[in-house]
């Protein structure tokens, strides 16, 4: 995550949050704070911003409050500045998370320009990762893609596309050479591009699953597929792509995710679809949702299945209307994923809506209002911030 410009922490810092939160010293307290972090560097804002969340959060804004925190914040805005962290050619962050998002405008057009301008104008920061799919041989990253990760003025964004090679065929049509030609096109497009990026092929492939011989939708006919379209593009010259296998990831297909996989040789990262449900009380809950066969959980299997393959959320999300207390089980998501996910290395939400969720930020009501205020204190955490963006290849 970035502060998608100086002008967001501004912004942040103008808020009146005595009466957001009903104490007069609130406003106060985080002026004294903001008033400190000019001419800090971006490392040292994100600790003072980090600080403010936390205060702020647990409402203990009183005049005493504010001499405390910020005797606290300006020790810790002392502490010299310093980058030790690093990204893989495989864009693993040695320290932290990725945090990105797919932003499709709030219109339902999908004008992705206009989402991640509504995006960033709510949250307040730029993703690290921009997500995108794609149908057909149409090459990529295409104009659009290039033009939004890499906006003047702004950091890079790393690149995320889940691509369908050829929605007409079967998987094993196109294990057996049916879609060499969009293949080719595709492949034509990654070289091009001059950084690493994601790509998943046929995410979510549990639900269109025909498990039937001869179907050419099996689990076998999918590894076969995937395996298929990675040697193409490997054999045409791609180098660029961070091979990401996505699932959905729910308990419901739990007996055929196994086979499912299509190796570690063409599997860089593991990636997964939680939803927050009602049936969820927790966010490791979220994370990992055992089944009562026996099904330890999709982290849990991804980590057994692979060990040391980092893992992403592709999609996430709660839907608020059966979830409400989303905003409150956001407040432990970082205790969580250190403690209890650290394979977990990217987090990528779906700011969008469909038949099954509405997981769009900005939406209207107490809880709406509360859960977007608890996804940008998320995306302002620390763990967020330890890898800069600039050292993705």
């Amino acid at each position: 995550m970035r502060w998608r410009s100086d002008a967001s922490a501004i912004g942040y810092c103008s808020t009146d949050w005595s009466a957001i939160y009903g104490d007069p010293a609130a406003s106060l307290q985080v002026g004294n704070l903001c008033a400190m972090a000019g001419g800090r560097s971006r490392a040292a804002t994100i600790a003072l911003l980090a600080t403010m969340a936390s205060a702020c959060a647990s409402a203990q804004l009183t005049h005493d409050a504010t001499e405390t925190t910020a005797a606290e914040t300006d020790a810790a805005l002392a502490q010299p500045d310093k980058i030790p962290c690093e990204v893989s050619r495989l864009l693993v962050p040695s320290c932290g998370a990725w945090f990105g998002a797919s932003t499709p405008s709030h219109d339902g057009t999908y004008d992705y320009r206009r989402g991640l301008e509504e995006y960033e104008q709510l949250v307040g920061v730029e993703p690290d990762i921009l997500h995108f799919y794609q149908r057909g041989s149409e090459p990529f990253p295409t104009v659009e893609h290039k033009a939004l990760a890499e906006r003047p003025g702004h950091a890079r964004s790393i690149l995320y596309i889940n691509w369908k090679p050829a929605p007409e065929l079967t998987w094993r049509q196109i294990a057996d050479g049916a879609a060499e030609a969009s293949i080719a096109s595709v492949a034509s497009g990654l070289i091009d591009y001059p950084h690493q990026l994601f790509l998943t092929i046929q995410h979510e492939p549990e639900d269109d699953v025909i498990d039937e011989a001869g179907s050419g939708m099996t689990p076998a006919d999918y590894v076969a597929m995937y395996r298929h379209v990675v040697a193409g593009l490997r054999m045409l010259g791609v180098d660029n792509v961070v091979f990401v296998m996505g699932y959905m990831g729910f308990e419901r297909w739990s007996s055929m995710v196994d086979r499912l996989y299509p190796g570690d040789d063409v599997v860089d990262w593991i990636a997964y679809d939680p939803y927050g449900f009602a049936s969820h009380d927790t966010f490791p809950e979220v994370l990992n949702d055992p089944g009562d066969d026996g099904w330890p959980g999709f982290y849990l299997w991804a980590t057994e299945k692979s060990p040391g393959t980092p893992i992403m959320l592709a999609e996430w999300g709660f839907d608020l209307r059966r979830r409400t207390r989303a905003p409150e089980m956001l407040g432990e998501a970082t205790a969580s994923l250190q403690r209890e996910f650290p394979m977990i290395k990217a987090l990528v939400y779906w700011n969008d809506r469909g038949e099954r969720v509405d997981a769009r930020l900005g939406q209207e009501g107490d809880i709406a209002s509360r859960f977007t205020q608890a996804y940008t204190e998320l995306a302002l955490d620390p763990y967020f911030n330890e890898t800069p963006i600039e050292l993705a290849p």
